[in-house]
């Protein structure tokens, strides 16, 4: 049976969690003897990202990726931000943005968060578009 990165930082995140610290170092060393003997050690950096994931999921913190064709101003970052927030339940203040320009969307926006993605691009409209217009 294949262990996935994010079931690998889940056992990471437990034992953090709910094993006296005394006893942590040297179950974390099994765990890490293990990924080696299961011949996973290549998946050690997607395990530590998916690991620092569950964490600031934890704390309730979110990571909102906006892709826009041109930068968005101010206030519609803080619209977009708020309308995730209330459609996520999550605390608007726990919400961290990373913005990326990407031309080739055409204009729209597409919004990346948890493990979500909400396309809104002309890009993306104009597929449709054309899909339905061959059938």
């Amino acid at each position: 049976m294949k262990i996935t990165a994010r079931q690998y930082a889940q056992l990471f995140f437990l034992l953090e969690q709910e094993i006296p610290r005394e006893k942590v170092d040297s179950l974390v060393d099994r765990l890490v003897s293990f990924i080696r003997k299961n011949k996973d050690w290549g998946k050690r950096k997607k395990i530590l990202e998916k690991y620092e994931i569950l964490r600031r999921e934890m704390s309730g913190a979110r990571d909102m990726t906006i892709i826009a064709a041109r930068e968005p101003d101010d206030q519609a970052v803080e619209r977009i931000k708020r309308t995730v927030a209330d459609k996520k339940g999550v605390d608007y203040e726990k919400i961290n943005i990373r913005q990326q320009i990407d031309k080739t969307i055409g204009g729209g926006l597409i919004v990346k968060i948890d493990n979500e993605i909400w396309d809104g691009s002309l890009k993306k409209k104009l597929e449709k578009m054309k899909r339905s217009l061959l059938n």
